[in-house]
């Protein structure tokens, strides 16, 4: 049976009852990167950075001005659209490719910058990504979520200190790990990695490629 289209007065009750609601404007930009899963998306009042499972929506204006998410963003679909990122795979249908991408601005000399923002932002994306889907009911996951949260801590309480003499990168780095190890050294010692035999080992790649295909297979195609 062919699904009914909602009508307009369904459409206008959906979006009034919606959680998150973003609609496209003139001012919006987009790129999706299907070799990363990566759909990055910008409009006049918000901005969207999503994977296959998760969104993070942004607005554009903070307490200080122009959210500096938005900006970077914006500059890094900016510099997806002007370069040569595309690829075109067995079926024909051409993509933008992340990896494309940085392999460009990272041999486009008449314009290091570009290629300076790009691994700017990928280093950011990571870091928004990385702990996202650590939270979980086992030993590993548990300590993860725990020590990222010491991890932030020990950052904050160096940023947030009175700084009366000038602090070199190298300086804070060794400061936090010895806040690091400071705050985590009542803690008890547990195994949170038991080790593994090869059988288990092999099965747990073959998992994880079957894991992989499944969401290959649900990435969208534009």
């Amino acid at each position: 049976m062919e699904k009914r289209k909602p009508t307009k007065s369904e459409i206008e009750r959906r979006i009034k009852n919606s959680l998150v609601f973003v609609a496209k404007d003139k001012d919006y930009q987009g790129v999706y990167f299907a070799d990363k899963g990566l759909r990055l998306e910008v409009t006049q009042d918000n901005t969207i950075i999503s994977t296959t499972y998760h969104k993070h929506v942004f607005d554009n204006i903070t307490s200080s001005g122009l959210s500096k998410p938005y900006i970077y963003t914006r500059r890094f679909i900016e510099i997806a659209l002007d370069n040569d990122c595309k690829y075109t795979d067995e079926n024909g249908d051409t993509f933008y490719s992340y990896q494309k991408l940085m392999a460009v601005l990272k041999e486009k000399k008449e314009a290091p910058n570009e290629y300076a923002v790009a691994f700017f932002c990928d280093l950011w994306f990571y870091n928004l990504f990385m702990p996202l889907y650590s939270i979980d009911d086992n030993a590993a996951s548990s300590f993860i979520v725990y020590l990222d949260y010491v991890c932030n801590i020990a950052k904050n309480s160096i940023i947030l200190e009175e700084h009366t003499d000038d602090m070199t990168n190298k300086q804070f780095v060794n400061k936090y790990v010895d806040k690091v190890k400071e705050f985590t050294q009542e803690i008890v010692e547990t195994v949170i990695f038991p080790k593994k035999t090869d059988e288990e080992l092999i099965q747990e790649t073959v998992d994880a490629l079957k894991e992989q295909e499944v969401e290959d297979n649900m990435k969208p195609t534009n």
